[in-house]
């Protein structure tokens, strides 16, 4: 960090962040609406088990979101990884020139392996958060899901590692 910053200026820790922030809005809210409507249907209209329902719903909503943000994924990307004398002065610069450079289909390159580990951290985080939530706190006590949801985090971590390894 210390040499990056010496190199390329004090908000270099920071590039493509801005793009961050305006992914991350559609993804959350399309997410945990998928997750909901998909987990209803499991539960109310299959004979899955309650746990499974969790597992798929997580899975088919990261799927979604992330197919549907993918691009701004890209933008961030190209943003974030190149120096300050980089070929891109900002979002619109960087997605006409991806788009006018390789066309279209430039913003969706790695959306095969990035979609396969996203469905892999998903449908672990959303079943280990949700498991331990009904196995382990039915007063639904704030701290224990906090708890929970890092554990969730951390076993999607665990298993979706190698996917992103595999991305970048």
């Amino acid at each position: 960090i210390k040499e990056m910053i010496k190199n390329e200026g004090p908000m270099s820790p920071f590039k493509g962040n801005g793009t961050n922030c305006i992914r991350i809005f559609p993804d959350k809210a399309i997410q945990f609406f998928v997750f909901e409507k998909t987990k209803k249907y499991l539960q109310e209209k299959t004979s899955v088990s309650k746990n499974i329902s969790y597992l798929l719903s997580g899975a088919n909503a990261g799927a979604i979101a992330y197919s549907s943000v993918y691009p701004l994924e890209v933008i961030r990307s190209k943003l974030s990884i190149q120096r300050t004398e980089g070929i891109y002065t900002g979002f619109w610069q960087c997605m006409k020139k991806s788009v006018q450079d390789r066309g279209l289909r430039s913003l969706y390159d790695g959306l095969g392996v990035s979609v396969a580990g996203i469905i892999v951290f998903y449908g672990v985080n959303f079943f280990t958060y949700n498991y331990l939530k009904d196995t382990y706190n039915p007063n639904k006590t704030i701290s224990l899901n906090l708890l929970f949801g890092s554990c969730g985090g951390i076993a999607a971590l665990s298993t979706g590692f190698p996917f992103d390894t595999i991305k970048r």
